[in-house]
C-alpha cells in the first residue's frame, strides 16, 4: 500500500486525482496509490475518478473522519458527506459535459462495427 504525491509534478493522472479531492498529506492518507488507481482504470477521467473516491469517503464513516481531520472541517458527519456527495455529483457533470462537446467516442473493432459506427454519425449528422 503506496502513497504518491508531488505538488511539483501534477502531469499524472494519479497526482490530479489526489490534488481534486484534496488527499494530499502523506502522513495522513484517505486512499491507497492501488485504490485510486483502480478508479482512475475504471473510468480512464480524472473526474470521474475523484467523483467515485468522493462518494467512498461520503458512505465511510471511518474516512470520513480522516477527511474531516485532514481538511480540518468542522461540520457534522452528515452535513460533510452531503457536501462531498454535491461535489461528486458537479464532477461527474463536468465529466459528461466534456464528453458531450467532445462528440461521442467509438471504436471500430470488425469492419461491422466500422460500417455501423459510420451510419450512425450519418444518422446523427442528418445524412442517413
Amino acid at each position: 500500500m503506496t502513497f504518491t504525491y508531488d505538488p511539483e509534478v501534477l502531469t499524472t493522472t494519479l497526482s490530479q486525482v489526489r490534488l481534486t479531492i484534496q488527499d494530499t498529506d502523506s502522513a495522513s492518507p484517505v486512499f491507497t496509490d492501488e485504490e485510486l488507481d483502480y478508479w482512475i482504470g475504471e473510468t480512464a477521467t480524472v473526474r470521474l475518478a475523484s467523483a467515485m473516491a468522493l462518494e467512498a469517503v461520503a458512505s465511510s464513516k471511518s474516512r470520513l473522519a480522516k477527511m474531516q481531520k485532514t481538511l480540518n472541517w468542522t461540520m457534522d458527519d452528515r452535513a460533510a458527506a452531503e457536501s462531498l456527495r454535491k461535489q461528486a455529483a458537479a464532477l461527474r457533470e463536468d465529466a459528461d459535459a466534456n464528453v458531450a462537446a467532445r462528440g461521442v467516442i467509438e471504436k471500430g473493432h470488425t469492419p461491422y462495427n466500422s460500417w455501423d459506427i459510420q451510419r450512425k454519425e450519418e444518422q446523427r449528422s442528418g445524412l442517413g
